[in-house]
């Protein structure tokens, strides 16, 4: 076997990829990665978009992707959408629309199938990705560029340059076509691209090479990162306080980390530092499922929880289409697919759930069980459900069977504490 498809093998079994959803636009990059799945995924599928923005190019497109998939003994599902008509009557940023419209429908796909959607993106990629985000002052999570494996989204070819994609392309009779408004220099991408960095490549030799190093070592950094909360946040969940001694030996990457664990905002950093300097006792109020306040205490901040069911409410609002990024704190249901009143409750013993992504059902204990919940805290787990079933798992589980679809109605749900507990 080649170096990538060792790769990919190990890619595919370190990740329990059975079921693969490949994104493919045509290029030599998707048109590989096509390939890749129909030899080592045991079930792939194709989504081709074809946004009709090239004429006769953009069918010719559509077409090489159906044949191909065909060949391989692969499903292609393709969707036609005419984005300049789109942009004629809502307005917006063309590239913008169009990602947007990708991922949405690429989610869709994802949710319908419980599965994973495998993305082309390649070192070269990741290199302007790095560059585009340093331009735009992104900080460390920026400048870690695009990670292999992200929500749904998985990245097998992140290793490998576009020059290696060819030549495996042309090693194993892989056809495809040229996208030439990738030539063109109308976005920041395609002068990065097609100029800058080539012209930098000349006075760097090895401006690639460095640029991917510097990558791993910021990806490295957030995982240390990431591994310090986590330690933390064993002794945060008995306690509920985040002493002073940890708060000011915390970089603002740790702290960010620490708030993207309870969904709280990244706006809340500048709050803390003022309350930092108040005096003990005042505080800020939340909006959150899990807190309700940060109280400043003598040697720390006191996150006080929404702890019982009375102070728990359902929150519903109509949605016309499905966003880009998905949490367990915010879901997004069909419904249609609810039998009865929702009602929010905390779990109890034999409670099972379908959760999305895995065949069968799972019992509450064990999700819980599995995340390492603290037995003192399991208790107050809270749950969503409708007269059949239990839809949500709060923070941990959705179940498949109720989730939305951009092709349905669509609700989106969230726990929140009641006005009354932000008063207590």
């Amino acid at each position: 076997m080649s170096k990538i498809e060792v790769y990919f093998k190990s890619f595919v079994e370190q990740h329990k990829l059975n079921h693969g959803i490949v994104a493919c636009s045509g290029g030599v990059d998707s048109m590989v990665l096509m390939h890749l799945a129909a030899k080592f995924i045991l079930e792939t599928e194709v989504v081709h978009i074809n946004y009709q923005l090239r004429g006769v190019d953009s069918d010719k497109d559509q077409l090489i992707v159906q044949q191909e998939a065909e060949k391989r003994g692969v499903k292609a599902s393709v969707y036609k959408v005419d984005l300049r008509e789109q942009l004629d009557k809502e307005g917006g940023n063309l590239q913008e629309t169009a990602r947007k419209i990708r991922y949405e429908l690429l989610m869709s796909s994802c949710l319908n199938n419980n599965t994973n959607v495998l993305l082309a993106h390649h070192a070269d990629d990741q290199i302007e990705t790095f560059f585009l985000n340093l331009a735009r002052g992104g900080g460390m999570m920026g400048l870690s560029a695009m990670l292999p494996v992200s929500d749904w989204k998985c990245r097998p070819l992140l290793p490998f340059s576009k020059a290696e994609i060819i030549e495996y392309a042309l090693q194993n009779g892989i056809s495809w076509r040229e996208d030439r408004s990738n030539e063109k220099l109308d976005y920041a991408r395609n002068k990065l691209r097609n100029v800058l960095l080539p012209e930098m490549s000349l006075s760097y030799t090895d401006l690639g090479g460095e640029t991917l190093f510097l990558i791993e070592q910021f990806q490295r950094s957030i995982l240390l990162i990431q591994e310090d909360v986590i330690t933390f946040l064993n002794e945060f969940d008995s306690t509920s306080l985040l002493p002073f001694s940890i708060y000011d030996q915390w970089d603002e990457h740790h702290l960010m980390e620490f708030m993207r664990e309870f969904h709280l905002s990244p706006g809340l950093l500048k709050e803390l530092k003022k309350l930092r300097k108040s005096e003990k006792g005042k505080l800020i109020k939340l909006i959150n499922p899990t807190f309700k306040a940060i109280f400043k205490e003598e040697n720390g901040f006191y996150f006080s929880k929404v702890s019982s069911l009375q102070k728990s409410v359902i929150v519903k609002e109509v949605c016309k289409e499905l966003p880009t990024h998905f949490d367990l704190n915010c879901i997004y249901l069909d419904p249609e697919k609810i039998k009865g009143e929702l009602t929010v409750r905390t779990w109890e013993i034999g409670d099972r759930i379908k959760p999305l992504g895995m065949k069968g059902s799972k019992l509450i204990s064990d999700i819980l069980k599995d995340a390492k919940i603290p037995a003192n805290k399991k208790k107050n787990q809270l749950v969503v459900v409708d007269q059949e079933k239990v839809i949500w798992c709060v923070g941990f589980s959705i179940c498949r069977d109720a989730i939305a679809t951009s092709h349905s109605k669509i609700i989106k749900l969230t726990i929140e504490p009641s006005l009354d507990s932000l008063n207590s």
